[in-house]
């Protein structure tokens, strides 16, 4: 066996744990699953986690699994260290940001930043400037806060969230990080084995990790232009198995769908009839036009976990999110959290306290609106002059377009032998459709957003089938 194939496995291991928040005790997938995952076979696979084991950073157990090492602290000496300086240590670029680390005029079409014609910058610099200057008090100390986060920002979201028809005093919202991690404290805090969950299709495949992760069934369902399919769902429910559903009603990444108000009132009454708590993704309330209002608004059984966020358009520098519980559960989410983030988004809580205070945030999400609704207008220009009689296109998602090929384009072979342009894969996206690739019109101006769709133009007419 070449070392440089279980070499390469171990660091798609290592990275594939710091992507994923994995904590001491957490189980890893099996190594036929783990094989699967990363394209290699399972002989390689226990070579490199053998490795791993050898270094202090994974626990094997045989009959039992491989789990995260208990000890995370210790094995500094020899050739072991701990995960924490493992993983930081070794910290590598990603194929795509060593394409876009060559040169200056790479581009990448699959980034969902946005640019600074969408005027993050001044609200992002104005907010931590103010934040840094409460961060460090007067005796030049950091300041730390409590479990539940930081309160001003907590009241701050709870003035917020009335805007949207949710009551939730201060001591019922809990800041987090990155939606993903509110819901990865949500799924550790409440997913137990054996039980299974509803998913919107297609949805991110970074999210499926949580349910392997947990040993939850996770059941794909299929969307129409209102909705999730209820009917789906209904023939899903097993009545002996706890089960969950996750929505995110309004621009569904990857769909673009906005859920009708009709649909969330049956959903809900679906949900509530067979005993089977939501956890409701609101992430991109802010892009909407005329947003509806969110489930939890009309949650009168307590059965909806809302997770909201400071959207894409800021968060270039940060993520902040927030949980919002049903009933009595504020302590186990905040002891869940401690686990994942202790003290270390101190500043970014701050600074999205100093954004949403007065009103600043509201502002700047009704600027990014009408920038996002122009930027469109050109993108389907540009897109039509240089990809018209070659592709069509979906655009009923904020972030990004969904360009189908013509048959006779030989679409992996143009992702694969791109040069200078980084397509977000397909497979980042489960049932992504065929001969399809989606590009973000966001993260650049519009010069070079040109430049790039003229380099994809060409590129795929030279990969005919």
């Amino acid at each position: 066996m070449k070392n440089k194939q279980y070499l390469s496995v171990r660091e798609e291991i290592l990275k594939y744990i710091r992507r994923n928040y994995l904590m001491p005790g957490d189980k890893l997938p099996t190594y036929r699953e783990l094989a699967e995952l990363f394209g290699t076979s399972t002989r390689t696979i226990g070579t490199a986690l053998d490795n791993l084991q050898h270094r202090g950073v994974l626990d094997i157990r045989p009959s039992s699994g491989v789990f995260i090492a208990g000890d995370p602290s210790g094995g500094n000496s020899g050739d072991k260290m701990a995960i924490s300086e493992y993983i930081s240590s070794k910290t590598t670029l990603r194929p795509a940001d060593k394409v876009l680390a060559r040169h200056e005029v790479d581009m990448n079409l699959s980034g969902w930043v946005f640019s600074t014609e969408f005027g993050w910058y001044d609200i992002v610099k104005e907010s931590i400037s103010a934040a840094m200057k409460k961060q460090v008090g007067r005796n030049g100390e950091y300041n730390l806060y409590s479990t539940y986060g930081y309160l001003p920002l907590r009241q701050e979201v709870s003035e917020y969230l009335k805007f949207h028809g949710i009551n939730a005093s201060p001591d019922n919202v809990l800041p987090a990080g990155g939606i993903y991690q509110a819901l990865l404290i949500v799924a550790t805090a409440f997913f137990s084995q054996n039980s299974m969950c509803f998913v919107p299709s297609p949805s991110l495949t970074d999210r499926s990790v949580i349910f392997r992760l947990k040993g939850v069934e996770k059941v794909a369902v299929p969307l129409d232009n209102e909705g999730p399919d209820l009917d789906y769902i209904a023939s899903r429910i097993k009545k002996r198995k706890k089960a969950y559903l996750i929505v995110s009603p309004v621009i569904h990444c990857a769909s673009g769908v906005t859920m009708s108000m009709q649909r969330r009132r049956d959903l809900y009454n679906l949900c509530h009839a067979n005993r089977i708590p939501i956890i409701e993704i609101d992430e991109n309330r802010e892009f909407h036009p005329n947003p509806l209002p969110p489930l939890k608004a009309i949650d009168r059984h307590n059965i909806v976990i809302y997770i909201g966020c400071l959207p894409r358009s800021v968060t270039v520098s940060f993520d902040i999110s927030w949980i919002v519980p049903s009933g009595s559960i504020m302590d186990e989410l905040a002891y869940t959290r401690m686990g994942f983030m202790e003290y270390h988004n101190n500043l970014a809580q701050m600074a999205a306290y100093e954004m949403l205070n007065g009103g600043r945030f509201r502002k700047h999400a009704a600027l990014v609106r009408q920038a996002l609704s122009e930027r469109h207008i050109w993108f389907n220009a540009l897109l039509g002059e240089y990809l018209g009689d070659i592709a069509f296109w979906d655009a009923n998602s904020c972030f990004f377009y969904w360009l189908h090929f013509a048959g006779h384009i030989d679409v992996q072979a143009m992702v694969k032998n791109a040069e200078g342009i980084v397509f977000l894969d397909n497979n980042y996206f489960e049932f992504a459709p065929k001969n399809s690739i989606p590009v973000c019109p966001l993260q650049y101006k519009k010069e070079r957003l040109e430049e790039g769709i003229k380099k994809l133009s060409l590129l795929a007419r030279s990969c005919v089938k």
